[in-house]
């Protein structure tokens, strides 16, 4: 193994370890939490996305980064590498403040999307929901796409997907779902 390689997998390791702790926050936020909790777990959610953003977009990573592509020779290492490449090219469009605050308004909708669905009045989610898409535009605005803001939420996910082509896969579906 290069040794940028292995040095890439520690300055890695906390990253991953601040997204696991944010994986099980949400899973407590909608099996164990008050239903009141979702201001202070927003602001949770907003502190671990902004270290696990700082780290993932700091300089020295970017140079670890470049000299671990070129360094890796094992099959694994290089595909290590390629994730993190991704995941790195994603968080580095991405200004730390919109991370922040995607991350406390998530945290606010869920919860307000609970007590809406709790008293069936899709109206007290209604804003919560507005300043959703507004965020996810313009991390879509950031991110870059060449025909439909979806396409660059959904190539986070699917890499290469677009909306077009899960359009015509959609339409493929039809007649046999019908």
């Amino acid at each position: 193994m290069s040794s940028s390689v292995e040095t890439l997998k520690q300055l890695c390791a906390p990253i991953w370890s601040l997204y696991s702790i944010r994986s099980l926050l949400y899973w407590d936020q909608q099996v164990q939490m008050s239903a009141r909790g979702g201001g202070v777990r927003g602001q949770q959610f907003a502190a671990l996305e902004g270290v696990a953003h700082q780290l993932l977009t700091a300089p020295n990573f970017a140079d670890t980064l470049r000299r671990a592509e070129e360094e890796a020779q094992a099959p694994l290492d290089r595909q290590y590498v390629r994730v993190v490449r991704r995941s790195y090219d994603l968080a580095a469009k991405l200004p730390s403040q919109l991370v922040e605050e995607r991350a406390r308004v998530h945290a606010r909708a869920v919860e307000a999307w609970a007590a809406a669905r709790k008293a069936n009045r899709f109206s007290d989610f209604l804003p919560h929901l507005r300043d959703v898409f507004r965020l996810t535009r313009e991390v879509a605005d950031h991110r870059g796409f060449a025909q439909h803001p979806y396409d660059a939420m959904i190539d986070e996910y699917e890499p290469g997907m677009t909306t077009a082509r899960v359009e015509e896969l959609f339409e493929q579906m039809l007649p046999s779902l019908i």
